[in-house]
């Protein structure tokens, strides 16, 4: 999900403006995908130091408000990725003209890895402007995240958000996402 009208730029290295999402966003949990091997390439990115996420201050807060709207349903945010390094971003595009193996069979079962340029991973991405998170629900006791039908980082038209191929629960708990992001100010 991407911040509506948030102008951010950056340069390498975290941004003074920017914060940890724990930080931002209390009873939010994380799980940074790309600081582990936990994620489509099976190894943790170039730039990703420690285990955190960030996000700019503006998301934090709109994501804050989002989360405290959840509660209230027994529902939290869990989120995998933020502001994306420039690194990481030089990274990806060099593993894909790579001979490195990724995790195809997890992450993008039915696409060559050059297929993934251009639909699933942009250069341009709002992730290095720190605008935009990737995220789920998840149960706020448990932690256990939502069934959307597809984890994290499934290229496929299965994990698009109108796909027909998931079954109804897992539609509502899409439209749930859809419904609070928006409606905390964050644009698909």
């Amino acid at each position: 999900y991407t911040a509506k009208g948030a102008g951010w730029t950056v340069d390498s290295g975290m941004p003074e403006d920017f914060v940890f999402l724990t930080d931002a966003v209390p009873g939010a949990r994380e799980e940074p995908r790309y600081a582990t091997d936990d994620n489509f390439m099976g190894r943790p990115l170039d730039g990703y130091q420690g285990r955190h996420v960030v996000v700019s201050r503006a998301v934090g807060q709109a994501l804050a408000a989002v989360q405290e709207k959840l509660e209230a349903q027994g529902l939290g945010l869990l989120v995998y990725d933020g502001y994306r390094p420039a690194r990481a971003v030089e990274d990806i595009f060099a593993w894909l003209e790579s001979d490195e193996p990724g995790r195809k069979a997890q992450y993008y079962p039915d696409l060559e890895k050059n297929q993934l340029a251009g639909i699933y991973l942009a250069e341009g991405s709002p992730h290095r402007r720190g605008v935009a998170v990737d995220l789920t629900l998840c149960d706020l006791e448990t932690g256990e995240p939502l069934d959307m039908g597809t984890g994290f980082d499934f290229f496929s038209p299965l994990s698009w958000p109108d796909s027909r191929a998931v079954t109804g629960a897992q539609r509502e708990n899409r439209s749930l996402l859809q419904k609070v992001m928006r409606a905390g100010g964050f644009s698909q």
